[in-house]
């Protein structure tokens, strides 16, 4: 993964790859010459899985999360960057940031320990709120797997809520009966997507009188209902006050 700035490009580099294997950022000309680097593997990066993590907000800035860390950096020229956000969890995996261990490691402190991380979905921003997705273990009927929950963070109320709610116990309950998670932002909304496959589950669970009165939203509850085979996917923007 890669972005260009100026007359740099800022590539994302994974472990292993002959660009530059002990460094996440390399930054090159487009000439393919290195110009500099950030921010050195440290021992629980080195077999962790490959994420996408560099991203441009709605504003235009260039963030960036190394793997499995807490922090997100914003970069602000090809040589300088700055912290943005830390985010703070009980039980983080880069607790153990020096330690080397695989995926398999990682997933077993999450499961057996309860530890937690970001996730490897990009971080997205509008000029008041940030929207992160925290990875835990998370219950199904009597199986335990790793989700994930969606927070936001008000920038001028200065707290973290989340629209999720906690405790059912299987799939008949809405995991997004409020709004559905971003894909991306559009000026200061948010963009949720909806597909088929929820669409479907929806319109057959809509019937049940505790999921239809959880589903908040009328006009969208109303083109859930209506929507037709042939209808794709639902785009849903929302904002907050």
């Amino acid at each position: 993964m890669f972005a260009i700035m100026g007359n740099s490009i800022i590539n994302q580099v994974y472990k292993g790859q002959s660009v530059d294997p002990n460094w996440h950022l390399a930054v090159t000309t487009k000439g393919d010459s290195i110009i500099s680097r950030g921010f050195p593997f440290y021992p629980i990066q080195i077999r962790a899985a490959p994420s996408k993590s560099l991203s441009s907000n709605s504003m235009g800035e260039m963030l960036f999360v190394p793997n499995l860390s807490d922090t997100i950096y914003q970069i602000l020229n090809d040589s300088t960057y700055m912290v943005k956000y830390i985010v703070k969890q009980k039980k983080s995996i880069w607790e153990k940031y020096d330690r080397e261990m695989d995926g398999k490691q990682t997933t077993d402190l999450m499961m057996n320990s309860n530890y937690t991380r970001l996730s490897y979905l990009p971080i997205m921003e509008t000029e008041r709120f940030v929207h992160i997705s925290i990875v835990t273990k998370r219950s199904l009927v009597d199986k335990y797997y790793l989700g994930f929950y969606d927070y936001w963070y008000d920038k001028t109320k200065r707290f973290v809520f989340h629209l999720q709610e906690n405790g059912y116990g299987n799939l008949l309950q809405p995991i997004y009966h409020v709004i559905p998670s971003p894909k991306a932002t559009y000026g200061n909304y948010f963009v949720g997507l909806i597909n088929n496959s929820y669409i479907e589950a929806f319109q057959t669970n809509l019937a049940q009188p505790a999921y239809n009165d959880l589903f908040k939203n009328e006009e969208l509850k109303s083109l859930i209902k209506s929507a037709t085979p042939d209808l794709e996917a639902i785009l849903v923007l929302y904002e907050f006050k």
